[in-house]
């Protein structure tokens, strides 16, 4: 059963990136090429800050949820997505508290503020599901295939420089969530460069405007 919940998982993801396609190459009036660069900017953005807070140890407390949010399993992806929203939803619902020991005028001038930064949040949320989520999760399954191969290679090897020693094996499991998101957001980052440069590189002179 599960796995044929899995199956459907990736066949709903496929379905969203399609349509994420189909909806760019109808509008707006803006070259295809540029519309996919775009895209695949959002994305490179989205794993990038992903993985300079998770290097940074901001999800330090949430070791398991930074795994879900990479992991290339369709189901545990979809879990941890939705772990992540539900986190950030409670913590604007706290914010949000009528009996909030603030003073009237900082709740008066605040309250406008939360409101429009919720109504932003679930702006993101639809934007987050229904294209970042899908097109990061083939990215992610993607560029697992590598990692999961060290990390389950019966052999592991020692790199020195100077009087450091580096295991590879080590390195990974240090940076798993890190490395997962570094590996999908400069391949996106490049592509989407070289979309945009494309016209230059393809007439030796200045793209039109």
């Amino acid at each position: 059963m599960r796995a044929l919940v899995s199956i459907l998982t990736v066949v709903l993801y496929m379905g969203l990136v399609a349509f994420v396609l189909w909806l760019i190459a109808i509008r707006p009036r803006l070259p295809v090429r540029d519309k996919i660069a775009g895209l695949l900017k959002l994305v490179a953005v989205y794993t990038l800050l992903f993985g300079l807070l998770s290097s940074s140890g901001v999800f330090k407390e949430f070791d398991g949820l930074q795994r879900e949010l990479t992991s290339p399993d369709p189901l545990i992806f979809l879990r941890g997505n939705l772990s992540m929203f539900i986190i950030l939803f409670g913590s604007m619902s706290v914010a949000l508290d009528p009996n909030s020991k603030s003073s009237e005028l900082r709740q008066l001038l605040g309250t406008p503020v939360l409101i429009a930064e919720s109504l932003g949040l679930f702006a993101y949320a639809i934007i987050h599901f229904l294209a970042i989520a899908p097109i990061a999760y083939f990215a992610y399954l993607v560029t697992s295939v590598p990692i999961d191969a060290i990390l389950n290679s019966g052999s592991d090897i020692e790199i020195r420089h100077g009087v450091e020693a580096i295991r590879i094996k080590a390195l990974v499991v240090q940076n798993e969530t890190a490395i997962r998101n570094f590996a999908v957001a400069l391949p996106a980052f490049a592509v989407s460069l070289l979309l945009n440069i494309w016209p230059l590189l393809r007439r030796g002179g200045h793209a039109p405007k």
